[in-house]
């Protein structure tokens, strides 16, 4: 995250240093700088996060999002069964092969789903949640509840890797449903259900997006159900 004052600093200029004296070479007047950050909103270079005390808001840049793995127990890349969804009550998964991507291709995704507002429905317990794992990969959250059923949570697992050949890109999607609460075990005596509410927005906007930059081939995977391997 970056604070409002530090970016309209980089507005403004950035120092240089000439001969031991440090000089600062102006990029944009003062009275130009709302309309830039606006604009840089606007094509999601970056997403307004949250109020500090002092009334300064904070920006979140996914370009600068550091590149690291996922946890193991969400790396879908090493297998397509992690530890957090062995015990799940559903799984489901899907597989996007694609050409050649921008480069902030996903981080664009991800910025729309980490604080995407959701609209008030009476199933939805609590707003979409993302937490940001790197700018090749994301885990997102929602909670859901139907009438007379217990609650579920719902987790997606998103994960990109660009590879050599035809297809360049490829891009993981794994979800699944679990009971909210240690009590709850899938019994007939506990019965819930999901919509997939949150795997379907993401997959249906990973078509959409790539459909945009060319061909995408996506296909179900089939798993070994004794060795999970597919």
């Amino acid at each position: 995250e970056l604070s409002e004052s530090f970016l309209r600093q980089c507005l403004w200029g950035i120092p240089t240093h000439k001969s031991g004296a440090a000089e600062v070479k102006r990029k944009f007047p003062d009275n130009s700088h709302d309309a830039l950050l606006e604009v840089l909103r606007d094509f999601g270079l970056l997403r307004k996060c949250r109020e500090s005390d002092s009334g300064e808001w904070t920006f979140l840049v996914p370009a600068m999002l550091p590149e690291i793995p996922l946890l193991s127990k969400y790396d879908i890349f090493k297998s397509w069964l992690p530890a957090d969804a062995v015990q799940a009550l559903k799984v489901l998964r899907r597989r996007f092969a694609m050409l050649a991507l921008p480069g902030n291709f996903f981080s664009k995704l991800q910025l729309e789903w980490s604080l995407k507002d959701v609209g008030e429905e009476e199933h939805f317990l609590q707003e979409h949640v993302a937490t940001f794992a790197s700018r090749t990969a994301s885990v997102l959250r929602r909670t859901e509840q139907q009438d007379r059923e217990s609650a579920v949570e719902e987790t997606v697992v998103v994960s990109m890797e660009r590879r050599k050949g035809a297809f360049s890109s490829e891009i993981r999607v794994m979800g699944w449903v679990d009971f909210i609460g240690a009590e709850e075990t899938a019994s007939a005596s506990s019965v819930g259900s999901t919509s997939w509410s949150l795997f379907r927005e993401v997959t249906a906007k990973i078509r959409g997006s790539a459909r945009e930059c060319g061909n995408v081939v996506e296909r179900v995977p089939i798993l070994d159900p004794e060795t999970g391997v597919e």
